[in-house]
């Protein structure tokens, strides 16, 4: 096996994402990670729970 996917998979990341991270590069990698976009809708079932002040 690959040193560069085994230090991946000991960090935690799996071998596809060895993959992308070697293609793309660590830095990149992360920065697309944390580049999500967050929802804050209320999800539907908490619509009508109680609301606290």
């Amino acid at each position: 096996m690959d040193n560069h996917t085994l230090w991946l998979l000991r960090l935690g990341y799996s071998a596809k994402q060895a993959k992308s991270i070697e293609k793309t590069g660590l830095k990149k990698f992360l920065e697309q990670s944390f580049a999500t976009k967050v929802d804050s809708k209320i999800p539907d079932f908490l619509e009508d729970s109680p609301k606290s002040s």
